[in-house]
């Protein structure tokens, strides 16, 4: 498998810089796929002159470019490259390019390394560079020399209150990044399987699961919700609806998303022994491969599904072609629909596929116009080159669910921005 490496941070942080170095150290044929917002390839004119460079112009990866990530990165596999670098541009969402990866075509021939997110030190009280490093493997502070006393400080307290906590912490100056960081330490990595450690005594059990592992959601809160002797419960699921953090304190249990992505982890806290077999109650509580054909829609907790025949006879738009040039079928407009089924426009949306993908979490306002392709401009079932049986489309809306193939489930939930 070829070894893939994402270096990530928000614009200015000194990406490219600290990606040269990393060339200069890593051996055999290197390939890069650059990701500039603009138009002018700047950045991948710099790193061409080390590594068979791939850009990727005008757009962002984790949105309006999925689709040509993919293929950047299978290119670079069939010209022979020993490794693969990931540069994105400073506005992407590391996390989401990590999903691209783990559901893409080529994932059996990748082995994702850990990402490496960047911050200066001068510039963490802004929340976008603080946010993109927040759930890498490998958060660097460059520029490290140039810091105030406060300002180091500052990213002290920040990186020690990331929770989980980061696997490695660099503190370095023009982006030298020891090359021993892009490997996976003892106990840690995507692949990294582990058993169930318990102290008895204590009452305490740990728990990881390796990410292409689902839980429900649901079932996960239900079972949280009512552990008999459970004091204390924190954990980070990969979910039937995204990475969730879950959290048990006293009687209380809650949910939210979370950018991790190395795999999924719990402790859990009881009054005196374990009273259960932790590790059975979580294996029952795995998510099913979704179903590739009909589509579940579940509306704030209540669930409907619909056969294909009734998808095909509500659909609306005879061609989805009059609106996404490119892509054709009939097509159901989710706005007049999501209507009719009381959904509100301040709600949370996240589209499921087939493979066990998660779209982000995008509010309904913000879809713009969404359509759901349910057949072919004939009426018969919608090819898999079309990305059927349904696929979803929302092309105006920028957002990380504006292109889900394999649809087999929507979710509608109650906002959780604040």
């Amino acid at each position: 498998m070829i070894p893939v490496h994402i270096v990530a941070g928000y614009l200015g942080v000194g990406k490219t810089t600290a990606l040269t170095h990393l060339l200069e150290s890593v051996p055999g044929r290197v390939g890069v796929v650059v990701n500039d917002f603009g138009t002018t390839g700047f950045d991948g004119e710099r790193l061409g002159t080390r590594a068979l460079v791939v850009t990727i112009d005008g757009g962002c990866l984790c949105c309006t470019a999925p689709k040509g990530f993919v293929a950047a990165v299978g290119q670079l596999i069939d010209a022979g490259v020993d490794a693969i670098f990931v540069e994105p541009t400073g506005i992407a969402q590391p996390e989401d390019l990590v999903d691209s990866l783990r559901r893409a075509p080529i994932a059996s021939r990748l082995a994702l390394g850990p990402v490496v997110g960047l911050v200066d030190p001068m510039r963490l009280s802004d929340h976008e560079v603080a946010q993109r490093a927040a759930g890498a493997d490998v958060v660097v502070a460059n520029r490290w020399s140039d810091a105030t006393p406060a300002a180091r400080d500052a990213f002290d307290a920040w990186v020690a209150a990331l929770a989980p906590p980061p696997m490695a912490v660099a503190r370095v100056d023009f982006g030298r990044i020891a090359v021993g960081l892009l490997d996976w330490p003892d106990g840690e990595g995507p692949r990294v399987r582990t058993t169930p450690v318990g102290h008895g005594h204590h009452g305490v059990v740990s728990l990881r699961w390796p990410p292409e592992v689902r839980f429900r959601r649901s079932a996960v809160l239900a079972a949280l919700g009512h552990g008999s002797g459970l004091a204390r419960a924190k954990g980070w699921l990969v979910t039937d609806e995204g990475v969730r953090v879950v959290e048990r304190v006293g009687d209380k249990v809650t949910d939210a998303p979370s950018t991790w992505r190395r795999d999924s982890r719990i402790d859990l806290i009881f009054r005196g022994p374990v009273p259960v077999d932790v590790a059975a109650l979580f294996d029952g509580l795995l998510a099913p491969a979704e179903a590739p054909s009909g589509l579940q829609v579940v509306v704030r907790g209540v669930g409907d599904t619909w056969t294909p025949a009734a998808l095909v006879a509500r659909a609306d738009v005879p061609d989805v072609s009059v609106y996404v040039p490119g892509r054709n079928g009939c097509a159901i407009a989710v706005g007049p629909w999501f209507a009719e089924l009381g959904v509100a426009p301040d709600d949370d949306v996240v589209v499921v596929a087939a493979d066990g993908f998660v779209s982000s979490a995008v509010s309904v306002a913000a879809l713009g116009e969404a359509w759901l392709v349910v057949a072919d401009p004939s009426g018969g079932p919608l090819p898999a080159s079309q990305g059927g049986p349904l696929r979803w489309l929302a092309p105006a809306s920028g957002s990380s669910c504006s292109n889900v193939k394999q649809v087999a489930r929507v979710v509608v939930r109650p906002s959780e921005r604040t």
